[in-house]
């Protein structure tokens, strides 16, 4: 596993606190919240970068011809 190991041992015990004290139904859908930014995140990334290629593959297009 990559990271701190100071900050792994201490988001573990977070999340044992959390699921402690709220349940473990908040700690997951936490954790599917924060998943869910980072996978739209990835999407708009790559959604940018597919416009970027495609108006690249346009002007290659268009100076072939």
């Amino acid at each position: 596993m990559w990271g701190n190991p100071y900050l792994r041992i201490l988001r573990s015990q977070l999340e044992k606190y959390i699921a402690e004290e709220f349940g473990q139904d908040r700690l997951l859908k936490d954790k599917n919240k924060s998943e869910l930014r980072k996978i739209k995140s990835e999407i708009n990334k790559l959604k940018k970068q597919l416009k970027e290629l495609e108006e690249r593959k346009l002007r290659l297009e268009e100076q072939i011809k």
